[in-house]
């Protein structure tokens, strides 16, 4: 299966949020915003829960390589006020923010593995195992993607330096490469990958996600020809 051409049927859900306290921290590198956001007036704050899993990249060992399963069982979107305008920021567990500056942020998750030196990596996706939400946000859009950290000034709103109005008029599905595995570094017995999931799609004009809550595949090791 070729990667990053998947086009399953999703399920449509509408919703209306429904405010409360923002309750804890995630991740550092994906949650510069929240720890922000925590000190501003504007903020309220949702979640969608999907499933009872953990949200993560999960990778186990099988005989001729790995397999991966990458989760989705819920999303938090924060309500906050900037200089242009009102937005949404989007968030999830062992999550990293993701997009092009100034366009809609979106978030992905990577981790790394190790291939024997003596044999190449294959990407397989089962793509039977996909299940997917299309979400109707409504009122406001994604935040957009910060070159840097943004502050809130004495009002409590946040100043946005980076902003591509003309992104957000777009009617088409922002997205990065769904499954990728790029090669990073390399050691005596292994070559090093890096294994990344891009599970979250935005169309800016019909303001609405669509996520990939469940991927599974395996990295299937082959041995390279005269180095058996």
């Amino acid at each position: 299966m070729e990667i990053g051409q998947i086009n399953p049927t999703f399920q449509h859900i509408n919703f209306t949020l429904t405010y409360k306290p923002i309750k804890n921290i995630m991740k550092a590198h994906f949650l510069l915003f929240s720890l922000i956001l925590l000190g501003c007036r504007q903020i309220n704050h949702s979640k969608l829960t999907f499933n009872d899993k953990k949200t993560d990249l999960e990778i186990t060992t099988i005989d001729d390589g790995l397999k991966f399963t990458n989760t989705i069982s819920k999303i938090n979107l924060n309500n906050l006020k900037t200089n242009k305008g009102q937005f949404q920021h989007l968030t999830l567990d062992n999550y990293v923010k993701s997009g092009k500056i100034g366009e809609p942020q979106l978030a992905r998750i990577s981790k790394m593995i190790k291939v024997p030196s003596s044999h190449y990596p294959e990407l397989i996706l089962d793509s039977s195992l996909h299940l997917n939400k299309q979400i109707h946000l409504k009122k406001y859009k994604l935040v957009p993607l910060q070159a840097s950290e943004s502050k809130p000034d004495s009002a409590g709103i946040i100043i946005l330096s980076n902003y591509d109005e003309t992104s957000y008029k777009k009617n088409f599905w922002t997205k990065n490469e769904t499954v990728s595995l790029i090669k990073v570094g390399k050691t005596k017995e292994h070559v090093l990958y890096r294994l990344t999931i891009n599970p979250i799609m935005y169309n800016p004009h019909k303001n609405k996600l669509k996520l990939l809550t469940e991927i599974q595949g395996t990295i299937q090791f082959i041995p390279k020809i005269g180095l058996q």
